[in-house]
């Protein structure tokens, strides 16, 4: 083979004689495909390889034989069984062109018109079709492709674009496929979790995921709630290896803001199913996902969705508490009330902790609702509820005095915050619902101190160092703060009337029997 593409390329002109020089090669070609039914050959810039070993070389320059074959494209020739000599001739007749280059293809394109039946050929992608080194058969077709574009711009322009009818109405396709578009999408959202659990996914998880999302987000388009749901809850109950990767991905497509956002327009159109679609969506996506729900709150407010977002904000303390507080502190007023509203889930110091941020908001109903959650947690209690037995509003002193009045572990601390803000000057200016709180707060502590207090009060403040007199509404107001504690030393404080008046009597014997009755049912 080496020997007669060296003649023939020697004597390119006499190519009556090419036959004759080849004829030793395409005998013994011949005779090899007699035991094999096909030869493939690799094609490199200068040389012929068979399974890795070189069987012809030559110097790879312009006109050689692999160097031409190589350039334009061509990486392996397959000789079958059958092959003649005038397909060889024909082959090196692409390969070694005699005459001038820039008048001659590129060898793909000479190949793919000669249409040989035993020589087959395979070329790269991206093979160059410039057919010469001078370049002018590149020019030569890219002028042909401009040429094409303006004729198709030209059309685009003149001819009018008709819609064909359809081929067959609704009515007419459901005969030959009665199921819906709804069935067939939950059908191929069973076949991709099916694929996940069996553990067929392999390398494909992500794009099984992303075609699950496409699916879900088509869905949500076309209104398909039902299937979207049964979808939703197929892939949050997913199984196998590969379970928690398929929901990662998924979740993450599946926190696109403008998808999001569609899929709880679908749930408020259908009404009842909101608490079915939104919290098992949101379920699935990651744990990143808080800031993008508390923007869509804010966008909600007042509606169902805002509460199902409001749940996953929480779910997702540990990744977004910085947005949760700043959400609480200066954020939207239904955003903070929003968030309030479900963080009874979280860990009681935790509640307590993130509620306090909610007491520097600027609207009264946020810190209102603040209030008891702080209250839960004794120590913060004292540090941020004490201030406020001070506040301008009349709503707020009276809620943390409620809040401070359920503090166990630092019962003696509230008592004191209590007796300190009675014992004020401008207590006397309060409204008395207001007062009476207060001194319910008080009892309800149980503590010496308070208890002491109460006494001191229900005597007309004989105890005190100045003995100032009080009037008959204060010792009425520390009967109240008597039967809150029910203690036993609080029913014998009730029942030692001494000098008391007539009113202050009776209100002292209706306590008394009051708290006698509660401590016997107890």
């Amino acid at each position: 083979m080496t020997r007669a593409l060296k003649r023939v390329a020697l004597y390119r002109h006499a190519r009556d004689q090419h036959a004759a020089y080849l004829a030793p090669a395409f005998s013994a070609l011949h005779g090899l495909l007699s035991t094999v039914p096909h030869l493939t050959l690799a094609v490199e810039p200068g040389a012929l390889l068979f399974e890795g070993e070189v069987v012809h070389s030559e110097v790879a320059r312009e006109g050689s034989f692999c160097f031409r074959l190589h350039r334009d494209g061509v990486r392996s020739l397959t000789f079958c069984r059958g092959v003649d000599l005038a397909e060889l001739l024909l082959l090196l007749d692409v390969a070694l062109p005699a005459g001038p280059a820039a008048r001659r293809e590129d060898a793909v394109t000479q190949l793919w018109k000669a249409e040989l039946k035993s020589i087959r050929w395979a070329a790269a992608s991206g093979y160059r079709l410039d057919g010469d080194a001078d370049g002018d058969g590149a020019g030569s077709i890219a002028e042909s492709a401009r040429r094409a574009h303006q004729v198709l711009d030209e059309l685009a322009e003149t001819v009018e674009v008709v819609t064909p009818p359809p081929l067959m109405t609704a009515d007419e396709r459901a005969v030959f496929d009665p199921e819906s578009w709804a069935d067939l999408s939950r059908s191929v959202a069973d076949i991709l979790a099916r694929i996940v659990e069996r553990g067929f996914a392999s390398r494909d998880v992500a794009a099984l995921a992303e075609c699950f999302a496409r699916l879900c987000a088509e869905m949500v388009d076309r209104r398909e709630h039902a299937a979207l749901l049964w979808s939703l809850r197929r892939a949050a109950n997913l199984t196998g290896d590969a379970a928690n990767a398929f929901r990662r991905v998924a979740g993450e497509l599946l926190a696109d803001p403008q998808l999001v956002a569609r899929a709880l327009d679908l749930s408020a159109r259908v009404g009842s199913a909101v608490g079915d679609l939104i919290p098992v969506w949101l379920e699935l996506l990651p744990h990143t996902a808080g800031p993008l729900a508390i923007g869509l709150i804010a966008e909600r407010a007042g509606t169902a969705e805002a509460a199902a977002l409001a749940n996953a904000v929480v779910d997702r303390v540990r990744h977004c508490r910085a947005d949760i507080e700043v959400a609480l502190r200066a954020g939207p007023s239904h955003l903070a009330r929003a968030l309030l509203g479900v963080a009874a889930k979280l860990h009681p110091a935790l509640r307590a902790s993130l509620a306090a941020r909610a007491l520097g908001h600027p609207a009264v109903q946020v810190r209102l609702a603040a209030i008891p959650l702080v209250g839960a947690d004794a120590p913060l209690a004292i540090e941020h509820l004490g201030p406020l037995l001070r506040d301008p509003e009349v709503t707020l002193r009276m809620a943390a005095a409620d809040a401070l009045s359920g503090c166990d572990g630092f019962a003696e601390q509230a008592a004191g915050l209590l007796a300190d803000a009675i014992a004020a000057p401008e207590f006397s200016r309060l409204p008395r619902e207001e007062q009476a709180a207060l001194y319910r707060a008080l009892g309800r502590l149980g503590t010496p101190r308070g208890l002491d207090f109460l006494s001191d009060r229900l005597a007309g403040g004989k105890r005190r160092l100045l003995a100032r007199a009080r009037g008959e509404q204060d010792q009425i107001l520390a009967i109240r703060g008597l039967v809150e504690d029910g203690s036993a030393r609080a029913l014998g404080l009730l029942e030692d009337r001494g000098s008391l008046s007539d009113a202050v009597g009776a209100a002292c014997r209706a306590a008394a029997a009051a708290t006698r009755s509660r401590r016997s049912a107890a």
